[in-house]
């Protein structure tokens, strides 16, 4: 039944609900959950102008006593339509004591990070638990719309004096770069006395032993590793590691670039992925002395064996939550019925003409239907890169189809955007015509529909992000990217496919951050979650108990030798650390110390051992290496074309190299140090047919981040602290 539709009386029966759950005593959380979907219903009926005038009022009472009720002090503030309530003019005189009560306690629960705005119940309890722990450790699990972000912003302010020295590590760049942000916010506001740092160089403030600088570092796991490996000492007074669950490699997400690689080069990078990860948390907790570690949808209450000897081990207060500040509807496609699930209607359903494996179909559908647009804005989920090019350029072309379609007006940025892409990407194809015309990125974003996936380049992201949010796109096709940690005002989520993972728990833990990105709290009342296929619906709806693992403290798994080479053998189980001892029988630390292997930790010991052999055996070469020189020199240099050979021939996931495929690397790099992307997309697009336009610019997006991010600066890494250590022995 349309909103629009219901009666009077339905709304009343609503109303008389909520009144009664305000004047309950003491609430449980359920209670808590049903007043929460009340009041984001009624205040969805009030952006609608779905009301009755004579309810008007009485509607916006009951939102402000609820919202105090529950402790939940947004909903009346939001300003959507006619949603927002001005406070002072809802009480009668007779009212005063009502209004009083509500705002000494919202003093309580008043913000130092910003005075203008209050926790809520969960997130006092949460900062209330910090306080008490001594020493201040926490592990919070709660859904991605917590606000476990502005939780740490309260933090930061409450004992700025007291923490020096912070570690905050995010799981990707675009998340980095985004609080980074945030952080230099928060610095300059409150005049705190920290430097922000979201990369790691020999030249920072900071040095070993010196604590009289004050550092916010906002880093990847990878950066932390360098991190310690600059700085070995550094003293880390508190630190946050968000999306804590990617620990564990069953469950964890990983980059979904990885559509771009051969299958055995992209495992050995998502390994090395969860490797990091795994050990810049091990790193920070061995050394830090207060912390907060924060995750989504974990069952606190199923804890894996080694993240429980964790918790355990290191007096760790564990608070788990389920509250979502919104309230979420969900549809589902069965057959050629469209179904609509709400905590509130009763179930509805609308036939279709779709049929069931036509996915475009109901994209199409859904357009119509749901009215999706500037007021609705969606985001569609797709397993990988190539997806989101399929489905958004036949969407975005069922747009241009429609003349009746009722297109907003592109904005300035977008205009602005365009004209970068035109005048910075444009290049001549293989039969000379202009590769900007066969571009589905460009041509889709025209129409008003984004792309957003990890084989772009970052400043693509973060601006695509940017007209979703400012509403200049209003449709946005993503993969994974899109889950950890980005902020959006998406208000609706569709999963085009199924989510991936090794397991039904890897899955559905993947299917719950999607869903929770529908509808974001201050921004909106309700979301719309939209399943196109039944086994989505299936899976959401299944019992299964979503946990996480500390695999460092389970002694009943047996690590890797990578895994082990990185952990001390006091905080190994006895299987492991008789396995790690094997291991080291044959390791030449004659060769390799343990603290140059430490530098690069991410590479494999025996490598680096091998690497370190090779460079003394040719030492000829490597005994002169140019200081100072200029990078496209270099990587054109005999002695780069050598750390390419002994690097990729000695490495166990890249030794099926040929000739030819080093060389290509060569020139990729060369191309990059001279031109930037132009360099590489020159180089690919001049060999492309106009069919093969959108692989040529995915394959150069694709090369710059695994060769040119990852790969270069781990091997110029990892050669010269060898290089270095080499010209030691030999003095």
């Amino acid at each position: 039944m349309d909103n629009s539709q219901k009666g009077k009386g339905d709304i009343k029966e609503i109303c008389l609900e909520l009144l009664e759950i305000i004047n309950t005593q003491q609430l449980n959380e359920t209670q808590c959950n049903r007043a929460k979907d009340i009041i984001c219903y009624l205040s969805e009926l009030k952006v609608q102008d779905s009301l009755h005038n004579e309810m008007y009022e009485y509607v916006n009472f009951l939102i402000v006593q609820a919202s105090n009720k529950i402790r939940n002090f947004g909903y009346p503030t939001i300003d959507i339509g006619k949603s927002k309530i001005d406070e002072d003019n809802i009480y009668l005189e007779s009212d005063f004591s009502i209004k009083w009560q509500n705002n000494a306690r919202k003093e309580l629960y008043q913000s130092q990070y910003s005075p203008k705005m209050y926790l809520d119940k969960r997130q006092k309890q949460v900062l209330d638990t910090l306080e008490q722990c001594t020493p201040r450790r926490v592990f919070l699990s709660a859904p991605t719309s917590f606000g476990k972000t502005f939780l740490l912003k309260e933090i930061i302010t409450r004992h700025s004096e007291e923490y020096k020295t912070i570690v905050i590590v995010l799981p990707t760049v675009a998340l980095l770069q985004e609080v980074s942000s945030d952080m230099r916010e928060l610095v300059k506001t409150k005049q705190l006395p920290y430097s922000v740092c979201n990369s790691i160089a020999r030249d920072m403030k900071y040095q070993d032993n010196d604590n009289t600088e004050r550092n916010i570092f906002v880093l990847t796991p990878e950066r932390v590793l360098r991190l310690f490996a600059l700085y070995p000492n550094i003293k880390i007074d508190f630190f946050f590691y968000d999306e804590i669950y990617k620990l564990d490699d069953d469950i964890a997400i990983v980059d979904d670039i990885g559509v771009l690689q051969s299958k055995k080069q992209f495992q050995k990078m998502s390994r090395t992925r969860i490797i990091a990860f795994r050990i810049a948390f091990y790193l920070l907790h061995k050394r830090a002395k207060e912390f907060y570690l924060a995750g989504a949808f974990i069952n606190t209450k199923s804890l894996k064996d080694g993240f429980k000897k964790f918790i355990k081990d290191y007096g760790v207060v564990v608070c788990e939550y389920k509250f979502e500040a919104t309230l979420k509807n969900r549809f589902v496609f069965i057959d050629k019925e469209f179904k609509k699930f709400s905590n509130i209607e009763s179930e509805t359903k609308e036939t279709t003409e779709v049929k069931k494996d036509d996915k475009h179909g109901k994209l199409q559908f859904l357009k119509k239907h749901l009215n999706i647009g500037v007021d609705n804005q969606a985001i569609f989920f797709c397993l990988d890169p190539r997806y989101t090019i399929d489905y958004s350029t036949k969407y975005a072309q069922s747009l241009l189809n429609n003349e009746s379609e009722n297109k907003q007006s592109m904005s300035i940025r977008l205009k602005s955007f365009l004209e970068h892409i035109k005048s910075k990407f444009n290049f001549k194809i293989k039969d000379g015509e202009s590769s900007i015309e066969h571009w589905s990125f460009s041509n889709i974003l025209k129409q008003g529909v984004g792309i957003h996936n990890g084989a772009m380049p970052r400043y693509f992201q973060k601006e695509i992000m940017r007209l979703f949010n400012e509403k200049s796109i209003c449709e946005l096709f993503c993969t994974s990217t899109i889950i950890e940690g980005v902020n959006s005002n998406a208000k609706t989520i569709v999963l085009i496919q199924n989510p991936k993972g090794a397991t039904d728990e890897s899955k559905m833990f993947t299917l719950l951050n999607i869903n929770g990105r529908a509808g974001r709290y201050l921004r909106h009342f309700v979301g719309n979650i939209v399943f196109l296929e039944e086994e989505q619906q299936k899976l959401y709806g299944s019992k299964l108990e979503l946990s996480i693992d500390y695999k460092v403290f389970n002694d009943n798994l047996m690590l890797d030798e990578h895994n082990l080479q990185n952990i001390k053998c006091e905080d190994l189980g006895e299987k492991n650390k008789n396995k790690k001892m094997e291991y080291e029988k044959d390791y030449d630390k004659q060769i390799l110390p343990d603290d140059i292997f430490e530098c690069n930790r991410l590479v494999e010991r025996k490598l680096q051992e091998t690497i370190c052999k090779e460079i003394k055996k040719s030492w000829s070469v490597f005994k002169d290496l140019p200081q100072n020189m200029h990078i496209d020199k270099f990587i054109n240099s005999n002695i780069f074309k050598q750390m390419l050979n002994i690097y990729y021939k000695n490495n166990e996931d890249t030794k099926h190299l040929t000739d030819k495929q080093i060389s290509r690397i060569e020139i990729i790099l060369n191309s990059y140090a001279k031109q930037g992307y132009s360099g590489l997309l020159a180089y690919n697009l001049g060999k492309a047919k106009k069919e093969k336009v959108d692989k040529a610019y995915t394959d150069a997006f694709g090369d710059v981040k695994d060769i040119v991010e990852y790969q270069f600066p781990l091997i110029l890494s990892l050669f010269e602290t060898l290089i270095n250590h080499v010209a030691t022995m030999k003095k």
